[in-house]
């Protein structure tokens, strides 16, 4: 596979211009060249099409217009007119490449599963940060989406993971994709992050032009999940009894 070839096709409807890629490629993509090139060889196969005709779409021109996807506000219309797409091409492409990264979620979405790993977790935690008794933890956030029909009511999902927001601004400025394609959207993005993670590549890239800072930030704080007062929201339960001897023994003392 020729790096310097690979975003230049001769298919009429895809004018993705691979130079960009060296020049702003994590901005624009959220993620590394080696790492998008190791995505790509995971999900090659769930990408190509059968049979060569009608201009097919390379593997690499989805994954690049999936991941310009995440990157922006949500607009189809933009990505569209990024990669030289029909609309409708787009949001396919979204639908078969998020589904194609989220069925990687068993390799880049683990915890703890059997009593040595869950010692070992507890033990790195307890050394690193010195909390005792906790195997992980979750950054708890909204992310906004398309409200079903049946939920007209409810504007947000609760999900976890807000860290991903910086990272894939599509998680902050909200989906309007069906709800079945959203949920993948949020675990490829978490897949995704994993394996920036284990590439070394741990902090989100700089936003690209389009998008603003502070309005990213200000939608994140927003969509952080407030405390709910545990006295009136939440039955009594061994459960919260031992949370709460937990936070007396430890915190209180710190």
């Amino acid at each position: 596979m020729d790096l310097y070839n690979i975003f230049d096709d001769d298919e009429d409807d895809v004018q993705i211009d691979y130079t960009v890629w060296f020049t702003s490629s994590e901005k624009r993509f959220r993620l590394s060249k080696d790492c998008v090139l190791d995505v790509l060889r995971l999900i090659d196969n769930h990408l190509e099409y059968p049979y060569d005709s009608n201009n097919c779409i390379s593997p690499i021109n989805q994954l690049l217009t999936c991941l310009r996807f995440y990157s922006t506000g949500g607009h189809l219309q933009m990505v569209a007119d990024f990669a030289g797409m029909h609309v409708s091409s787009v949001s396919r492409i979204i639908r078969r490449v998020t589904e194609a990264i989220a069925r990687l979620y068993d390799i880049f979405i683990c915890l703890p599963e059997n009593e040595n790993e869950i010692k070992k977790n507890a033990a790195k935690l307890f050394r690193n940060c010195w909390i005792p008794r906790v195997i992980g933890a979750i950054d708890c956030t909204h992310i906004k989406i398309q409200s079903p029909v049946a939920y007209k009511n409810q504007e947000y999902r609760r999900t976890s993971f807000g860290v991903l927001k910086r990272r894939f601004p599509i998680l902050a400025y909200g989906s309007r994709l069906k709800t079945n394609t959203t949920l993948s959207v949020i675990v490829a993005a978490s897949v995704l992050h994993n394996i920036a993670i284990g590439a070394n590549d741990v902090e989100a890239p700089p936003l690209p032009e389009e998008l603003n800072e502070h309005v990213l930030e200000q939608l994140i704080m927003n969509g952080h999940i407030p405390h709910i007062n545990p006295e009136i929201n939440e039955p009594v339960g061994a459960g919260r009894m031992l949370r709460q001897q937990f936070i007396n023994e430890y915190f209180a003392n710190l």
